[in-house]
């Protein structure tokens, strides 16, 4: 790892935090990408082509070097959010993919789009223990020092709104 000298400029430390996030931005769009050809070589049966009994025969192979719970996760990502809701892969690809696989559950529950909207929202700003507690899958630690905020998308402008009470926002600064 580099250190950081008196000559280390600040717009060099720019140029490689603006292509990592690049990077993890095409890393958003690749896994929605294989989802999508995923379910068309398992839904048009295409692993028949080249030699394969079945869809699962073809998972099972290694030909596809993804663990099988993770082609299971692409792919219902991409049926979800993509294929049934239409949200852009624009949107989806700043959201890591297993964030999205953790909303899944409330998302299959959701009843509309502005209610799978809510929860790609928090898919997107909210930790991965805080999304578990919000999805219900792990219960908040009691004695923690911690306040869930929630996040909602504006009917008028589409922006984030949170839902804090105004007595719990620090004015310190």
């Amino acid at each position: 790892m580099a250190k950081i000298t008196k000559g280390t400029s600040k717009a060099v430390a720019l140029q490689h935090f603006t292509q990592l996030k690049m990077l993890l931005r095409k890393q958003g769009l690749l896994y929605l990408d294989i989802g999508r050809l995923l379910k068309i070589i398992r839904d048009e049966g295409y692993c028949q082509y080249y030699g394969y009994d079945t869809w699962m025969e073809f998972v099972r192979s290694g030909e596809i070097t993804i663990p099988q719970s993770t082609i299971y996760a692409y792919i219902s990502i991409y049926e979800m959010y993509v294929m049934k809701y239409g949200i852009t892969l624009d949107e989806l690809a700043e959201i890591p993919w297993d964030k999205l696989q953790q909303a899944l559950p409330a998302v299959r529950r959701a009843e509309g789009k502005k209610e799978v909207d809510e929860w790609v929202a928090k898919a997107k700003l909210l930790s991965r223990s805080d999304l578990g507690i919000e999805v219900g899958e792990v219960e908040p630690i009691n004695r923690a020092k911690t306040t869930l905020v929630k996040a909602f998308r504006c009917d008028d402008c589409g922006k984030l709104r949170i839902d804090l009470d105004k007595k719990e926002i620090c004015s310190c600064s």
